[in-house]
Order: C-alpha cells, then structure tokens, then sequence
C-alpha cells in the first residue's frame, strides 16, 4: 500500500502512534491530517524502525502530494475549507 490518511479529530496520541505500524508494514506513507491546527503531518521513508521522514504542514497554501502519486496533489486549506 503507497498511503494512509488518518484524520485525528480526538486520537492524535493513537495515531502517531499507529505510524510505527504503518512503517513496518512498509505503508510509504502516511498523513495525519489534524483539523485542530490546521495541519498535516506527512509520514515518509518508512523501516522496521518506524518512518525516517516526518513534517508538519501548516501553511495554508501550501500544497501536499503523495510522494509516489504527484497527480493526486491538494492545498492544505481545501481540507479545512
């Protein structure tokens, strides 16, 4: 599986820490879309040990793609519109 996107109305603790799942399931990625700051936190380059990448995007113009989908690309505000 290339991505997972998580949204973490009242489990962000939960989530973060599925991410050491995902990784050594070798999800490539994995979002967490956190609606409370109006972020994403992006999740790459995942290993036995857990992901080796990890950002946070607040920036409202920002725009996000999956690594290994480009065509699927979104601006951070479209998902808090």
């Amino acid at each position: 599986m290339r991505l997972v996107v998580e949204v973490a109305i009242a489990t962000l603790g939960i989530d973060r820490a599925k991410a050491d799942v995902y990784a050594a399931a070798g999800i490539d990625e994995y979002w967490i879309v956190i609606p409370e700051s109006h972020s994403v936190e992006i999740c790459r380059q995942p290993s036995a040990a857990g992901y080796g990448s990890r950002v946070v995007v607040s920036d409202p113009a920002a725009v996000i793609e999956a690594a290994s989908m480009p065509a699927a690309s979104l601006r951070v505000d479209w998902l808090f519109g």
